[in-house]
């Protein structure tokens, strides 16, 4: 058995927000945009993603928004907002959920989490994803450098 962990950083988000804090800057047109493609991209996975948790930032929300219909549940979570690497993997480990596992959070937390996983140093710029394999069905056994990426994708690439 393994597991796929998508981790995807948010789409392009506006400078400011009307309340001017940052947990409410919203998705600008280059973030549909990128957002539109990410869904493309993963359109081909949708149907075995079973697990799904987003920040519960704006940004955040918005992006799955364009990426997931109403069929799926996605869980918004406050802890995944401006988390660092070990949070955001002490929450994966937390979860001890089988299945694939999708999160959506933000830099530098998803990009620091996705080099240690894989032990390769990797950027993830807004609306990138990875697709990383584990050999275990298990969240609660996804630890640093037990990770085979197995797809890289990006906007840009398109």
């Amino acid at each position: 058995m393994y597991m796929l962990l998508y981790l995807i950083r948010h789409a392009s988000a506006s400078d400011l927000s009307e309340t001017g804090m940052d947990f409410d800057r919203s998705l600008n047109n280059n973030g549909v945009l990128q957002a539109k493609q990410l869904g493309v991209f993963l359109d081909a996975f949708k149907k075995d993603i079973d697990n799904i948790y987003v920040s519960n930032s704006r940004r955040t929300r918005e992006t799955a928004n364009y990426l997931f219909d109403s069929s799926k549940i996605i869980n918004y979570e406050d802890s995944l907002y401006l988390s660092d690497a070990k949070s955001i993997l002490r929450f994966i480990n937390s979860l001890q959920t089988k299945g694939d596992l999708l999160i959506i959070g933000h830099n530098e937390g998803v990009s620091l989490l996705a080099s240690y996983l894989i032990n390769q140093s990797i950027f993830l710029d807004t609306a990138n994803a990875l697709i990383i394999k584990f050999e275990s069905d298990n969240a609660k056994e996804i630890s640093g450098g037990l990770g085979t990426l197995i797809h890289f994708f990006s906007p840009n690439s398109l």
